[in-house]
């Protein structure tokens, strides 16, 4: 890694930085404690949960959403939910929305009434449009 090294420390549950030249090793306290290489890593480059991801996915267009439904083989069993059996609160969301995310309560509806696991949605959601 080129460049001067970062300066972190730790105390109480909190990190902080410090200039690498020395200028404020004055505000650096007593039970401050550096961060070794690993924990510097972790601390630039946080380990997402799943729920964090799903967060950060990206918005589908209705169209896109439902060609990936369709690679994914639940096109049909989710029409046809939307068609006939979904509360009209869900069907207005589906059908209305311009746009739909990972995390909007009437896809997480959905899932739960078509037993599609989290894993499923995320692949669908995360899987390549094709033409």
């Amino acid at each position: 890694m080129g460049g001067a090294m970062r300066n972190f420390f730790k105390k109480d549950g909190r990190i902080y930085e410090f200039e690498p030249d020395g200028s404020q090793d004055h505000l650096i306290t007593d039970g401050m404690i550096r961060l070794n290489e690993d924990e510097v890593f972790l601390h630039l480059n946080p380990v997402l949960t799943q729920a964090e991801k799903r967060l950060q996915m990206p918005f589908l267009k209705p169209a896109d959403f439902e060609i990936k439904l369709y690679q994914a083989g639940k096109y049909e069993l989710v029409k046809d939910y939307i068609d006939t059996r979904a509360s009209l609160p869900v069907q207005i969301a589906y059908n209305r929305a311009t746009y739909y995310n990972r995390t909007d309560p009437f896809i997480l509806v959905i899932m739960n009434d078509l037993n599609i696991t989290d894993d499923e949605m995320d692949a669908i959601w995360e899987s390549e449009l094709k033409f």
